[in-house]
């Protein structure tokens, strides 16, 4: 874990198993979860604010990694630090903090709102292994961008008439198509995330450079909100 080492990736620093203060420690971020700022935030996010966050979201990484995936991809273990960048978090050490590689969802009393980021295969599996599928990461994605779209204050299923047509006409053609094929039905249909970043930067209409004038404004923009929340 701690030679995993990303500007997208929570920096993991060690753990401590000594009886009472059993506990993970990992790099703080201010700003808490990504479902915080979505929903708590008094920072107006823009369009482009939003695509920076799926642009950033560092999972190409963990899947060229040891890790091989994620397994817990959701709004609330994606980290936001005080520049407003992602840093994911939630992966590795099931066995340290479970005991176990795998997890049962009961069936009685089910948390149904867990299951949201959750591939649909990976929900028919008898024991669900923590560490997921790549396939199951990319589903989870595509719904993290459903919320990065809709910015919802209300839970997951609350949108009975599933066709939510106003925001959807505001979106890109090419990430509409992009969305539809990451959370496909059939995991295999799902694109591997080094071909999204790729689609993502077009639909986004950002070069995959950073001197290109918008990602330029982007960094100069997040620059002066994080000294902003230095100095207040």
């Amino acid at each position: 874990m701690k030679e995993l080492k990303h500007e997208n990736l929570v920096q993991f620093f060690g753990v401590c198993n000594e009886p009472p203060n059993i506990c993970i420690v990992i790099q703080y971020c201010k700003k808490g979860s990504l479902k915080d700022v979505l929903r708590n935030s008094e920072i107006e996010l823009d369009w482009m604010f939003k695509l920076s966050f799926a642009y950033d979201i560092g999972m190409e990484y963990i899947h060229r990694s040891s890790l091989k995936s994620h397994g817990n991809l959701k709004s609330n273990t994606c980290l936001v630090d005080s520049r407003l960048q992602i840093k994911l978090s939630g992966f590795g050490l099931w066995e340290f903090k479970h005991g176990t590689q795998h997890r049962l969802i009961p069936l009685e009393n089910p948390k149904y709102e867990e299951m949201y980021w959750i591939a649909p295969e990976l929900l028919r599996e008898v024991c669900l292994p923590f560490n997921g599928t790549q396939k199951g990461d990319v589903f989870s994605f595509a719904i993290i961008m459903r919320e990065l779209i809709y910015s919802t204050e209300v839970g997951p299923y609350h949108d009975i008439q599933l066709e939510p047509k106003g925001k959807a006409q505001m979106c890109d053609e090419a990430l509409i198509t992009l969305l539809t094929a990451c959370w496909s039905e059939n995991p295999d249909q799902r694109p591997p995330f080094s071909s999204i970043r790729r689609d993502f930067s077009k639909c986004s209409g950002w070069s995959e450079s950073k001197k290109s004038p918008k990602m330029e404004i982007l960094n100069a923009v997040m620059n002066y909100l994080y000294l902003v929340t230095v100095h207040h």
